[in-house]
């Protein structure tokens, strides 16, 4: 089997259109208004809060004659928010898990995703930046793809 699609950019792109088809009452782009952003948010001023989803890893399986069989596809999803307050940023991101958690056993643009599922929540403290208190809450996620 020759490699054409990098399964990893397939993953990313499902949950990204995932995500933002979210919208109804307490969906995440709701919550977010369409910050919904893949890699980094744009350079321009931020508006907050904001989810950001990046790939952290995407080793290749391979069989024994070098095959490629399968990655296993590593995302960090990220909800940041300018407050005084973790509560925005816990409703979006228990909405994100909830949307995520359900997500998998699909094919989407050329590659099977499997089970995706949550690995570590990673919290971070809040921070202050020129006067202003900024809140997160990461979550890694892990799912295998293969080309469909």
């Amino acid at each position: 089997m020759v490699l054409t699609v990098n399964e990893a950019d397939g993953v990313m792109d499902a949950i990204v259109a995932d995500l933002k088809a979210d919208t109804g009452a307490g969906g995440v782009n709701t919550l977010v208004s369409g910050r919904i952003y893949q890699d980094v948010a744009p350079n321009e001023t931020p508006v907050f809060p904001m989810v950001t989803i990046s790939i952290l890893a995407a080793p290749n399986l391979m069989t024994a004659n070098r095959e490629h069989v399968w990655q296993d596809v590593q995302i960090l999803t990220s909800v940041t928010d300018r407050s005084q307050s973790y509560a925005n940023v816990i409703t979006i991101n228990n909405r994100l898990i909830a949307r995520l958690d359900q997500y998998g056993d699909v094919t989407v643009s050329g590659v099977y995703i499997h089970k995706l599922r949550p690995v570590e929540v990673i919290p971070r403290p809040s921070e202050y930046v020129n006067g202003q208190r900024y809140q997160y809450r990461q979550i890694r996620w892990e799912t295998e793809a293969e080309p469909s």
